[in-house]
């Protein structure tokens, strides 16, 4: 990711609904072209999405997939 991106987002696939204890979201950026890569620090970016109480007791996992990579949480 480069320094600058915007309208970050996270989509849910499965319309937020968990398959087999599985909820997968991909990550989602807009970002201009014309920007160096920057710092570490520069390039971080925060999103959140609400997962109510219910859906959290289905799901044992949650991955969240990037453009060049994915990340997991497991209880």
């Amino acid at each position: 990711m480069r320094q600058g991106a915007f309208d970050v987002r996270l989509v849910a696939d499965n319309k937020g609904e968990p398959v087999n204890g599985v909820l997968r979201y991909k990550l989602l950026a807009l970002q201009p072209e014309d920007q160096p890569q920057g710092s570490e620090r520069a390039r971080t970016v925060h999103v959140a999405e609400f997962i109510s109480t219910q859906t959290l007791e289905e799901a044992r996992t949650i991955i969240v997939t990037g453009a060049r990579n994915e990340r997991s949480s497991t209880r």
